[in-house]
């Protein structure tokens, strides 16, 4: 049997078609242009850009081809795969590859980009091309346009799913999580650096959400290596796992979301004419001061904001993690002050900003995100408060199993064991088989035995 003729290699070149018929079918050539199908092949692989006559190095080819070698590589393997598909780490490692896919393809990273000659969509790819035509950006934010993102990407998935076959290696779940957070963080540097150059453009405002999926998935590809590594378990239990972090201190996550969502909607949010000004909590303070705003809107968007989000959330984690139903029930008094409050403000600002800029949109249409997130944050935390008024007693928890092992946990448990035995021996003062009196130890020497 000749090489061309092996299963290994049919399936190989297969596989590599099926990757340059892929790249055929999807980019931006999209079938011809002016009926030239040699223009869109060239297109296609990535030798030319557009119209331009000068060859360049068709990585968009490479990329189809590598897609088509990495499925290669799963047919192959498929068997060696499988036994993987459960194991702890596995399932984020998935779900944050595929987040940072759909991202850097399909999803938009600069709304602005929109508004450029030539530009119908500011996907990834067309937020490169114009990286690529601004020479006053950074060289990080044109290299992870580039190249940069991908590696990351291809760097972190490696390194997890090593640390995920070779879990004893533990350094290798640290260094998918150091790969992830790099991702994200330079990630969300590059979009801060490509808005800021539009802004000064004075090319509209943005409100992409590429940016945040990539760096979510990033961080969830991070954590992913961490489980990897520390797991105590050969095979995951994802529904056992939630229970134990819903369930450890009702409420908690529910907290632990509202705080995110908060620091988003105080620090970064539009709250006031997302299409025209995009002006956050504190451009928008500045736009109605003077303006016969109510006074209680204009401190809010002073200080008064900041100050009942930090506080319902101090109130509120302390409430959940300690399991306290009068901190719950200043929570539930937080959480409503907040609803209350943010409402008043919004209606105070809507209205009194149609009159002053009818531009800026209709009642309730010129408001941005950052008022209404701030209603879920403070239903967030009224609904953690609510949990923990509605659990039982919390009960004192038994060290898990795998800490038992450990010296102070195993103390512990022999300092209880025989706290809870003394009482017993003492209860009991006839040797069996003997009828004597047994005589009690000094407290001392009990102590010195333990």
């Amino acid at each position: 049997m000749t090489t061309l003729k092996q299963p290994w290699m049919v399936r190989l070149i297969s596989c590599l078609g099926g990757g340059f018929v892929l790249a055929l079918m999807y980019g931006p050539q999209e079938g011809t242009i002016n009926a030239d199908f040699g223009i869109a092949f060239f297109q296609a692989l990535g030798l030319k850009k557009g119209i331009n006559p000068a060859f360049q190095f068709p990585w968009r080819g490479v990329l189809f081809l590598s897609i088509g070698l990495v499925l290669f590589v799963l047919i192959s393997f498929w068997r060696f795969v499988v036994p993987y598909l459960r194991s702890p780490g596995m399932r984020p490692l998935l779900m944050g590859l595929i987040g940072v896919i759909i991202a850097q393809t399909v999803m938009n990273w600069d709304d602005a980009i929109l508004h450029l000659p030539n530009h119908n969509n500011s996907r990834f790819f067309t937020a490169k091309d114009v990286v690529d035509g601004s020479p006053s950006l950074s060289g990080l934010t044109a290299n992870f346009f580039d190249w940069l993102s991908w590696v990351l990407l291809v760097a972190t998935v490696v390194a997890c799913a090593v640390a995920i076959v070779l879990p004893k290696l533990r350094w290798l779940g640290y260094l998918t999580l150091a790969c992830g957070v790099a991702g994200a963080v330079i990630a969300y540097n590059s979009h801060h650096d490509l808005v800021n150059a539009s802004t000064q453009s004075n090319l509209g405002p943005d409100h992409s959400l590429g940016v945040y999926v990539d760096v979510a998935s990033f961080l969830l590809m991070g954590f992913a290596g961490i489980t990897a590594s520390w797991a105590r378990s050969t095979v995951a239990d994802t529904r056992e796992f939630l229970t134990r972090i819903t369930t450890w201190r009702p409420g908690l996550p529910l907290v632990a979301i509202g705080v995110v969502l908060g620091l988003f909607a105080y620090a970064n949010d539009c709250w006031y004419a997302p299409l025209s000004r995009n002006a956050d909590l504190g451009t928008t303070h500045d736009l109605f001061s003077g303006t016969g705003i109510s006074p209680v809107g204009l401190q809010y968007l002073d200080w008064l904001g900041w100050t009942l989000f930090a506080a319902g959330a101090v109130v509120t984690g302390a409430a959940t993690y300690l399991g306290n139903k009068v901190l719950a029930w200043l929570s539930v008094l937080a959480g409503v002050t907040g609803i209350v409050l943010t409402f008043v403000t919004l209606h105070s600002m809507t209205f009194l900003g149609f009159h002053a800029s009818p531009n800026d949109g209709q009642p309730w249409g010129n408001l941005g995100a950052g008022g209404f997130s701030a209603f879920i944050v403070y239903a967030l935390f009224a609904a953690a408060a609510v949990q923990v008024l509605l659990s039982g007693e919390r009960t004192t928890v038994s060290a898990r199993d795998w800490a038992k092992d450990l010296p102070v946990s195993a103390m512990v448990m022999k300092v209880r064991r025989s706290a809870q035995a003394r009482p017993r021996c003492r209860a009991s003062p006839i040797r069996p088989g003997t009828g004597r009196h047994q005589s009690h130890r000094p407290a001392w020497h009990s102590t010195l035995a333990i």
